[in-house]
């Protein structure tokens, strides 16, 4: 398969190619926990303001939460205006 692994689907256990250009997808992403140790934050915090709907930006794969750390970076500058100016 031209240098493809093969993962087992979350639907139905079929396979399916995860090429170089798929992984590049999640290139600037991170998973829940590193996220909330960068950010000075617990998983905790994290879990309960997305429950509180204030969450930041993220993506659920499987059982993981990953966050595109670029979108979270302007939102957490975007809302540290806006609490500025207000």
């Amino acid at each position: 398969m031209g240098g493809a692994m093969t993962s087992a689907s979350a639907l139905g256990g079929a396979t399916t190619a995860t090429t170089a250009e798929d992984k590049a997808i999640l290139k600037d992403c991170v998973a829940e926990e590193v996220f909330a140790a960068e950010i000075g934050l617990t998983t905790r915090t994290l879990r309960r303001w997305r429950a509180l709907g204030i969450g930041l930006p993220c993506t659920r794969l499987g059982r993981t939460n990953y966050y595109h750390v670029p979108t979270c970076r302007a939102e957490l500058l975007r809302r540290a205006e806006q609490s500025a100016s207000a």
